[in-house]
Parts: structure tokens; sequence; C-alpha cells
């Protein structure tokens, strides 16, 4: 979907809810090391003692971060045996700000090149 002037205004509450979710470093650790690994495993994830291990937080903090982009539709999760494994979800709502910030990039460039052209 390209964002306009018009049809942004509905999304814009939303956006803004998931650069909220987005907003926690420990959060965007979280993402990368997901993103890390589905280049790797064809977005089959990690579990949750693969992502203490790389990141030195306590388990049941970590939980709770992971739960927290799980009920905002950027993450799912799956039971194997004992563990507990994360990976993005499908259509996951991540992709609407990688929508969004792509648009800006364009009206940027378009913005950037029209300021570079005029004489005011």
């Amino acid at each position: 979907m390209e964002y306009t002037i018009k049809n942004i205004q509905p999304e814009a509450k939303d956006l803004a809810g998931l650069f909220g979710v987005l907003s926690n470093p420990l959060r965007l650790q979280i993402l990368k090391l997901l993103m890390d690994a589905c280049a790797e495993n064809n977005n089959s994830g990690l579990c949750v003692q693969e992502l203490n291990a790389s990141i030195d937080v306590p388990q049941p903090y970590l939980s709770k971060h992971l739960k927290i982009l799980e009920s905002n539709g950027v993450l799912v999760h799956r039971r194997e045996a004992n563990k507990m494994y994360y990976a993005f979800a499908q259509n996951s709502s991540i992709c609407r700000i990688f929508d969004f910030l792509g648009t800006c990039c364009e009206k940027y460039s378009e913005f950037a090149a029209w300021k570079r052209t005029s004489k005011t």
C-alpha cells in the first residue's frame, strides 16, 4: 500500500503504536537476531534459549519482550518439546513500517532533488 496524505490518517495511530513497540533497545536486538537467523534458516525462528545466549538479560525479562512483540503482530511462537521458538509472523506488522519508511524515503528523495534545483 502506498501511503499518501489522504490515506495515512487512519493508519497513523497504528503506525505510531508499532514504532512504540520497536522503540525498546532489547526488542530491536531481538529482531536483529531473528532477522539474521531468518536468512539462514528460512524463518524457522530461534528458541528462547538461543536468544538468551546472545542477549545477556534474565530469561523472564526476555520472554516478557518476546510476548510484547508477539501481541503486536510482529512475531509468532511455536512449541517443540520443552522449547519455545519465535519467528516473524507471516505478513508481520513490521512490514507496514517498512512500507511506510520506503514511501518516506522515496518522497524525501523527490524533495531533496527538488530542493537542490529550486532557487528558494
